[in-house]
């Protein structure tokens, strides 16, 4: 995806919208340099985090890295359950 891609208006429309919901505490969030970053709940919880905390650079990558490998996995059991069914 380029830079023209992330300007379209469905694109803007869609980040407004989760704007929204985390400023109506629909979706948790982190605060990392002054920008929000949108988590699940249950990943924040997991680690002990609230919605809207401020947290490191370092806790980021930890958040990305385990929101990424919960993808990978509910990836891996949609593929599974695909191949299984007749």
């Amino acid at each position: 995806m380029n830079n023209m891609d992330m300007q379209s208006p469905e694109i803007i429309e869609q980040l407004a919208k989760i704007d929204r919901d985390m400023d109506s505490g629909k979706v948790a969030f982190v605060v990392n340099a002054g920008e929000r970053f949108a988590f699940d709940r249950d990943l924040l919880t997991e680690y002990g985090i609230e919605s809207g905390q401020t947290v490191s650079g370092h806790i980021i990558v930890v958040l990305m890295r385990a929101n990424l490998a919960r993808i990978r996995a509910l990836c891996a059991i949609e593929k599974a359950r695909k191949a299984g069914s007749p």
